[in-house]
Protein backbone atom coordinates (compact mmCIF):
# COMPACT_ATOMS: atom_id res chain seq x y z
CA UNK A 1 0.00 0.00 0.00
CA UNK A 2 1.50 3.30 -1.04
CA UNK A 3 1.63 6.01 1.59
CA UNK A 4 2.27 8.79 -0.92
CA UNK A 5 0.60 9.88 -4.14
CA UNK A 6 2.39 8.82 -7.30
CA UNK A 7 2.83 12.39 -8.60
CA UNK A 8 3.90 13.92 -5.27
CA UNK A 9 6.19 11.75 -3.14
CA UNK A 10 6.27 14.36 -0.35
CA UNK A 11 2.49 14.53 0.16
CA UNK A 12 1.13 11.70 2.36
CA UNK A 13 -2.33 10.28 1.72
CA UNK A 14 -5.03 11.87 3.83
CA UNK A 15 -3.57 15.37 3.71
CA UNK A 16 -6.19 16.90 1.43
CA UNK A 17 -5.49 14.61 -1.52
CA UNK A 18 -9.06 13.23 -1.56
CA UNK A 19 -7.77 9.69 -1.92
CA UNK A 20 -8.83 8.61 1.57
CA UNK A 21 -12.49 9.42 0.82
CA UNK A 22 -12.96 6.08 -0.95
CA UNK A 23 -13.43 3.12 1.37
CA UNK A 24 -11.30 0.08 0.55
CA UNK A 25 -13.15 -3.08 -0.38
CA UNK A 26 -13.20 -5.44 2.56
CA UNK A 27 -13.65 -9.15 2.26
CA UNK A 28 -13.74 -11.60 5.10
CA UNK A 29 -10.44 -13.34 5.50
CA UNK A 30 -10.91 -17.08 5.05
CA UNK A 31 -9.91 -19.08 8.09
CA UNK A 32 -7.02 -21.42 7.43
CA UNK A 33 -7.67 -25.14 7.51
CA UNK A 34 -6.27 -26.37 10.76
CA UNK A 35 -5.03 -29.67 9.42
CA UNK A 36 -2.24 -31.55 11.10
CA UNK A 37 -0.30 -34.25 9.29
CA UNK A 38 0.99 -36.81 11.80
CA UNK A 39 4.19 -38.77 11.35
CA UNK A 40 2.14 -41.98 11.19
CA UNK A 41 0.33 -40.65 8.11
CA UNK A 42 -2.95 -39.65 9.81
CA UNK A 43 -4.43 -36.31 8.89
CA UNK A 44 -6.25 -34.57 11.71
CA UNK A 45 -8.11 -31.29 12.04
CA UNK A 46 -7.80 -29.15 15.14
CA UNK A 47 -11.05 -28.35 16.91
CA UNK A 48 -11.66 -26.24 19.99
CA UNK A 49 -14.22 -27.61 22.43
CA UNK A 50 -15.42 -25.93 25.61
CA UNK A 51 -16.35 -28.30 28.43
CA UNK A 52 -17.68 -27.79 31.94
CA UNK A 53 -14.83 -28.11 34.47
CA UNK A 54 -16.17 -31.35 35.97
CA UNK A 55 -16.41 -33.03 32.55
CA UNK A 56 -12.94 -31.79 31.61
CA UNK A 57 -11.56 -33.34 34.80
CA UNK A 58 -13.34 -36.66 34.16
CA UNK A 59 -11.99 -36.76 30.62
CA UNK A 60 -8.42 -36.06 31.72
CA UNK A 61 -8.56 -38.69 34.48
CA UNK A 62 -10.06 -41.24 32.08
CA UNK A 63 -7.33 -40.57 29.52
CA UNK A 64 -4.59 -40.89 32.13
CA UNK A 65 -6.01 -44.17 33.43
CA UNK A 66 -6.50 -45.70 29.96
CA UNK A 67 -3.33 -44.29 28.38
CA UNK A 68 -5.33 -42.56 25.62
CA UNK A 69 -4.73 -39.08 24.30
CA UNK A 70 -7.60 -36.65 24.68
CA UNK A 71 -7.88 -36.59 20.88
CA UNK A 72 -8.20 -40.38 20.71
CA UNK A 73 -10.78 -40.49 23.50
CA UNK A 74 -12.83 -37.67 21.96
CA UNK A 75 -12.69 -39.27 18.51
CA UNK A 76 -13.87 -42.63 19.86
CA UNK A 77 -16.66 -41.03 21.92
CA UNK A 78 -17.87 -38.90 19.01
CA UNK A 79 -17.83 -41.87 16.61
CA UNK A 80 -19.97 -43.90 19.02
CA UNK A 81 -22.34 -41.00 19.71
CA UNK A 82 -22.79 -40.15 16.02
CA UNK A 83 -23.24 -43.82 15.03
CA UNK A 84 -25.86 -44.33 17.75
CA UNK A 85 -27.90 -41.42 16.44
CA UNK A 86 -28.51 -42.99 13.06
Amino acid sequence: MALFKQDSPEKPLGSGSGITDAKPETRPTPRPRRQIDRKDGRQLHRLTVYLPPALDRRLRVFCAETDLSISEAMSQALERWLDAGR
